[in-house]
């Protein structure tokens, strides 16, 4: 049976509203998954800046004499001019 020229535009029109509605789709679904992706990057970038962040600081606080004169005692057994070392044995 022999569709009219009516039923094949008729069915071209439905093949591309179909074809499109295919395409909006998988770009609605595309779209969603890079905004998703996007949002795992900034927190990614967040945490990340609140690492150097803290890296940064314990930089500076190893600059300081506190922390210095902390790891020559504790660390090296260092003592300073007149300080009398006492060594407990259990």
């Amino acid at each position: 049976m022999r569709l009219s020229a009516r039923q094949r535009f008729a069915r071209f029109v439905l093949i591309c509203i179909v074809a499109t509605g295919i395409f909006l789709l998988k770009t609605a679904f595309d779209w969603n998954r890079g905004a998703k992706q996007l949002q795992a990057a900034r927190l990614n970038r967040i945490e990340m800046a609140e690492q150097v962040e803290a890296l940064r600081e314990r930089l500076r606080y190893m600059q300081t004499d506190e922390y210095i004169m902390r790891v020559a005692r504790q660390e090296l057994g260092y003592i300073l001019p007149g300080e009398i070392r006492y060594v407990v044995e259990e």
